[in-house]
């Protein structure tokens, strides 16, 4: 079930305003974006993403798909101060979780992505949110990969 989840998951996010949808907060039911809580105790702050990332089973499969988008988000033009900044978004969505199921995978997982961003804003935004994101387990990867990316 976790599997047939994850791919529908993966597939649905195949289409960007899906996935865009996915990492923005939520509204509540009054149509209030400030933090209200509803019956349920979902606030505004929380993203489908974010919920997802909370089930073990999912975890993975989810991380994956965020952080496939990212080069994806940085090779568009730099947003407009209307527009939503991707590639920020969705680093967010992977910032302060309470714990990594894969943290050695997530950490392979960014440094490839870095490798290949072609935006220098977009690359700091990735090295400034390592430490959000990463557990110990990812530190001597990205270590690593950082290193490689100024030598």
């Amino acid at each position: 079930l976790a599997r047939q989840m994850c791919d529908a998951i993966e597939r649905a996010w195949q289409v960007p305003k899906k996935f865009e949808r996915a990492i923005v907060p939520f509204e509540s039911g009054n149509g209030d974006a400030a933090g209200a809580s509803d019956l349920t105790g979902i606030t505004s702050k929380n993203t489908l993403a974010k919920v997802l990332l909370s089930v073990d089973a999912l975890q993975p499969a989810v991380i994956r798909c965020i952080i496939q988008k990212i080069p994806t988000f940085s090779s568009a033009p730099a947003p407009a101060a209307s527009q939503r900044d991707l590639v920020r978004l969705s680093l967010a969505q992977i910032s302060w979780n309470d714990y990594l199921v894969d943290g050695a995978a997530v950490a392979e997982q960014l440094m490839s992505v870095l490798s290949v961003l072609d935006s220098d804003r977009d690359s700091r935004a990735l090295i400034a949110a390592l430490p959000e994101i990463l557990d110990d387990a990812g530190h001597a990867i990205a270590c690593e990969g950082l290193v490689a990316k100024i030598a």
